[in-house]
């Protein structure tokens, strides 16, 4: 799996532009999501949004929006890859 640092890395790269992660769920299978990180459209800014917003960033956790309004989420310890912005990370 790709470090942490280098996935923070790559989203920093990325941006607010689409891309693809590849990575490892809980149950062991390989997942795959396609959508946009950093989108606020739709997102309520009170005190229990701003209370999930740092659980997520305190255990790695990185929302993802995609296909429409829904929202999943992806572990910056668990990514085996990782592309957009015209580059890939790969383990």
């Amino acid at each position: 799996m790709l470090t942490k640092e280098t996935v923070r890395d790559a989203l920093e790269t990325i941006g607010n532009t689409f891309f693809t992660v590849s990575f490892v769920a809980k149950d062991g299978g390989t997942r795959v999501y396609n959508g946009r990180i950093n989108t606020k459209k739709g997102l309520k800014n009170n005190e229990r949004s701003e209370i999930v917003r740092k659980a997520f960033q305190a255990n790695g956790v990185v929302p993802i929006k995609i296909d429409g309004e829904q929202f999943k989420a992806f572990k910056l310890d668990r990514v085996v890859s990782i592309k957009g912005a015209g580059q890939e990370w790969r383990v």
